[in-house]
């Protein structure tokens, strides 16, 4: 599975509407990291994060591709967890056609 960064974006947010954790975890290389605003994760510990990330369901509001290359993907996402409006940016680096950098930060919602 080479993933693309052209399709990145609405693959993740399908496998996170879905709660398929286990799928969202197998889309990263066996070295990757994760830098939330909890600290980073890596390897095992990403399939607790998605546990962890799809529960409560999510229901995603928007899903934008800010800028992207070959291998980098810097996204915007506001998504609906159980009834609060939550905004995620970050971004994606991909290694060997996985994600290899993963970046998420939670910032205020515009009004």
């Amino acid at each position: 599975m080479a993933l693309d960064t052209a399709t990145l974006l609405p693959e993740q947010v399908a496998l996170l509407e879905l709660g398929d954790a286990v799928g969202l975890a197998n889309r990263y290389h066996p070295e990757a990291v994760v830098l939330h605003d909890r600290g980073a994760v890596q390897g095992r510990d990403i399939l607790n994060l998605f546990t962890q990330a799809v529960t409560p369901p999510r229901r995603i509001l928007r899903a934008t591709a800010v800028c992207r290359t070959e291998d980098t993907l810097l996204y915007d996402v506001v998504q609906d967890v159980a009834g609060d409006t939550v905004r995620i940016v970050g971004s994606f680096v991909l290694r060997d056609g996985l994600i290899w950098r993963h970046t998420s930060l939670e910032v205020p919602v515009d009004s």
